[in-house]
């Protein structure tokens, strides 16, 4: 019994570490990683403002990720923002809100 209990609790741990996903920060925007070489741009430590370029990619703790999308509320309140430029990347801005940019 003790051997089973122990089996479904490493699984279940397992199971609940690979479901985790891996967020970071890179030049004041969050990122959350999407797979082993991807990630998502999914917000950003302080509202942008003017002019934002997306990068190709970004690196975390020395992993070098491609910025494949921009998540849906990823700019929220940035009323300050005018123009968000892909460099790289043209499927990544297809579903992130504009409307709550007003002047991009």
């Amino acid at each position: 019994m003790k051997k089973t209990l122990f089996t479904l609790i490493v699984a279940l741990l397992a199971a609940t570490g690979a479901w985790a996903q891996t967020t970071f920060t890179d030049n004041g925007l969050k990122y959350t990683v999407t797979d082993a070489t991807t990630v998502e741009l999914t917000g950003y430590e302080t509202a942008p403002t003017g002019a934002l370029t997306i990068p190709a990619t970004v690196t975390n703790g020395g992993t070098i990720y491609s910025v494949t999308s921009i998540g849906y509320e990823a700019f929220s309140n940035c009323k300050a923002l005018t123009s968000v430029s892909e460099h790289g990347h043209s499927t990544a801005a297809r579903h992130w809100n504009r409307q709550a940019c007003p002047k991009v």
